[in-house]
């Protein structure tokens, strides 16, 4: 399962969690934080985001417009190994990141 959680994850209107049903290896994902909320997307593949065509490729978005965390105080985190204190059924299971980038809003 795939979380798209934005701090602090006490009420469940501040988390999407969905099955990435992927297809093939690679996935891409970006998050824009902006003054108005959060959006969040998922897309099947290495893809640009930038390009229009990856919307062809897009497995979800998730909008929150809620109150975000204030500047200074966000984290980023990616959680492979454990959920809820277990491991993955999946001994085999791993994760790599070729790339992460954070650009502050202007």
């Amino acid at each position: 399962k795939v979380h798209f959680i934005v701090q602090p994850p006490v009420y469940p209107e501040r988390m999407d969690v969905f099955d990435p049903g992927m297809k093939g290896t690679f996935s891409t994902h970006r998050f824009i934080w902006n003054p108005d909320g959060v959006e969040f997307f998922s897309y099947h593949g290495a893809v640009d985001p930038d390009d229009p065509d990856s919307l062809r490729n897009l497995m979800r978005k998730w909008v929150f417009t809620g109150t975000s965390p204030t500047p200074g105080n966000a984290r980023f985190r990616i959680n492979l190994w454990l959920f809820q204190g277990e491991p993955p059924r999946n001994e085999g299971a791993s994760l790599t990141v070729r790339s992460f980038s954070f650009l502050p809003w202007e």
